[in-house]
C-alpha cells in the first residue's frame, strides 16, 4: 500500500488511497525507500520524463501509449556456447566443443584470487555498505593496526557503522 501511494497508483491503474500520504509510518517509509527506476521502450522523450518523474501519473500514461510502436527487448536468454558448438556443421569445431567445456570447468573450479585494498571515508553517522558481487567477500587488513572511531561491523559481505546521533567523519578499512 506504501509503494502504491509512493508512486501515486501507477502500479495498480492509478488506484490507491491518497490518505495514507499523511499518515507517519508513510513519512517513515517514503524517507527510507530505495528507488531503482527502469525504463524500457517507447518514445525515449516520453521515457526520459517519467525516468525523473516515476510517479507521474499523466507521464506514465502518455509513456506507455508509446510503448507499442516502439518495443524493446525485455528478455534475453543464453546458450552454453560448447552446446552450439556441438550442432555446427564443421566436425573440426563439434570435436573442440568438449575441450571449451573442460576449459570453462576448469577456470571456474580454480578462481584467480583478487585482493584489492580499500579504503571507505564515511560522512555519515551511521550507514551500510553492501557487496553485492557473488564471488566478492569483504575481509579486514590483518596488517592495520588503527583504532577506528564508533561503531561498526564487518562481514563478508556488509560493512556497517553506527556513530550514534552526531555527525562524524570516520575511516572503515
Amino acid at each position: 500500500m506504501y509503494v502504491k501511494a509512493a508512486f501515486n497508483g501507477i502500479l495498480s491503474a492509478g488506484e490507491f488511497n491518497s490518505s495514507i500520504k499523511t499518515s507517519e509510518l508513510y513519512h517513515t517509509f517514503h524517507e527510507s525507500m530505495q528507488i531503482n527506476i527502469a525504463v524500457r521502450g517507447g518514445d525515449h522523450e516520453r521515457a526520459s520524463l517519467l525516468f525523473r518523474d516515476p510517479s507521474n501519473w499523466d507521464i506514465y500514461r502518455s509513456w506507455v501509449e508509446t510503448h507499442s510502436q516502439r518495443a524493446d527487448l525485455v528478455g534475453v536468454q543464453t546458450q552454453e556456447i560448447w552446446n552450439i558448438m556441438q550442432v555446427a556443421e564443421d566436425p573440426e569445431i563439434i570435436d573442440a566443443a568438449q575441450h571449451i567445456r573442460e576449459a570453462y570447468a576448469y577456470i571456474v573450479t580454480h578462481p584467480a584470487i583478487h585482493v584489492t585494498p580499500v579504503q571507505l571515508t564515511v560522512s555519515s553517522d551511521w550507514g551500510n555498505f553492501i557487496l553485492l558481487s557473488p564471488d566478492a567477500i569483504i575481509s579486514e587488513d590483518p596488517n592495520d593496526k588503527k583504532d577506528y572511531p564508533g561503531t561498526g561491523s564487518i562481514t563478508s559481505k556488509i560493512v556497517g557503522w553506527n556513530h550514534g546521533t552526531s555527525p562524524t567523519m570516520s575511516t572503515v578499512r
